[in-house]
């Protein structure tokens, strides 16, 4: 059944652009027939002024307007009327167009809805009831929003790292001092670990509203309150 309606909307549609296709086609010939009024008396006025029927086209209709001026003013009108023909069968033409390619769409995919193995489950088990689905969805949408607005923000970061034994400076991303041989600090807890060193922030120093320098990389760290009431306990 489905198929037949298909079929019938598509010769719809055919049958349709037909009468698109003359109505375009009625648009530029009443624009081109004002086009004729418009153009033509003047520029027969232009070339044989005195001569034929120039004198007739000079004729004044009113007072200091001639015939051929009153011919392009009775023109204009008839153009603009043809051109918002043609317009309005260019907009239908397109309109009819995206119908017809939304229906091969669904044509094509129809098959599909007939396929039992594509959407039917081989096991109905396994397929989980929708509410736990969304429940789902909803809890780890929480959850990210609430890991979002605990992360801390690098503002800038540091290229190099500092011994805590020695105090000698080392590039970023060392594992241990080239002067003392120590090993350089990583924090064990990954919520109270530098995001650029990997450092401990309980060093860190405070410098204003959420605002933090790391002892170990200098890098500026922006650490919510929430965030922070862990690191700093």
């Amino acid at each position: 059944m489905r198929e037949y309606t298909l079929i019938f909307s598509v010769a719809g549609i055919k049958g349709v652009k037909k009468g698109l296709l003359t109505k375009t086609s009625l648009g530029l010939l009443i624009s081109g027939l004002g086009l004729g009024i418009t153009l033509i008396p003047t520029l027969i006025y232009m070339a044989v002024a005195e001569q034929g029927i120039g004198p007739l086209l000079s004729q004044e209709i009113f007072p200091e307007v001639p015939l051929y001026l009153v011919l392009a003013i009775c023109g204009a009108p008839v153009t603009i009327s043809g051109l918002v023909i043609f317009r309005g069968g260019i907009k239908e033409m397109i309109k009819q167009a995206e119908m017809q390619a939304q229906l091969s769409g669904v044509e094509i995919a129809e098959p599909s809805l007939h396929n039992e193995e594509t959407f039917m489950p081989t096991n109905a088990g396994s397929m989980p009831h929708l509410p736990e689905v969304y429940e789902n969805l909803e809890q780890k949408s929480n959850q990210l929003i609430k890991e979002n607005m605990s992360s801390i923000r690098v503002r800038t970061a540091g290229t190099t790292v500092v011994c805590l034994m020695c105090g000698e400076t080392l590039p970023l991303g060392s594992t241990s001092c080239t002067k003392c041989g120590a090993k350089l600090e990583v924090s064990s807890e990954p919520e109270k670990a530098c995001p650029v060193c990997g450092g401990d922030l309980t060093r860190a120093a405070k410098l204003g509203d959420n605002i933090y320098i790391c002892g170990i990389c200098f890098s500026e760290l922006e650490i919510p309150p929430e965030r922070a009431s862990k690191i700093f306990k």
